[in-house]
This record gives C-alpha cells, sequence and structure tokens, in this order.
C-alpha cells in the first residue's frame, strides 16, 4: 500500500478515488487540483485511477501501476 498524491481538475470534497476498481482509503481533499489516499492492496501490474465526485468521474487508464513485492529473508537467533 502506498501514500499517493492525486492531481487533477475539479475535485471536490465528496470525490472518492478508486484504484482498479477497488476503493482507496484515507481519501483527502486536498484542494481542487490535489486528493490523497492510500492505494489498496492489489496483484502486480497496472490498473486504471478512478475519481467519483457525486454524479460525475473521471478514469485514468492504466494510471498506477503496482510493483511485485520483493523477496526478503527474516533470521531469527
Amino acid at each position: 500500500r502506498k501514500f499517493v498524491t492525486l492531481t487533477g481538475t475539479n475535485f471536490r470534497a465528496d470525490c472518492t478515488v478508486s484504484f482498479g476498481g477497488t476503493p482507496a482509503t484515507g481519501v483527502t481533499f486536498g484542494s481542487e487540483t490535489s486528493m490523497t489516499a492510500t492505494t489498496p492492496a492489489h496483484v502486480a501490474g497496472a490498473v486504471d485511477v478512478t475519481a467519483s465526485c457525486g454524479a460525475e468521474a473521471a478514469t485514468l487508464p492504466g494510471g498506477f501501476t503496482y510493483l511485485a513485492a520483493a523477496p526478503s529473508i527474516h533470521v531469527g537467533v
């Protein structure tokens, strides 16, 4: 999950955001041109980003790319 800033036009306080059809969390209206959100979990790959404001919506096709998690090793002592 990543904290992201979205830029665009005509954002409002009632806007929601989704990534690949899954709602983002922590969506915060900053201004008419800026919002922030935390991306939901998703498999690796590009997804559409949609901002829905009341009855209006705008979609950026392939607007966010999820990366595969790098492997990690933990050694217990």
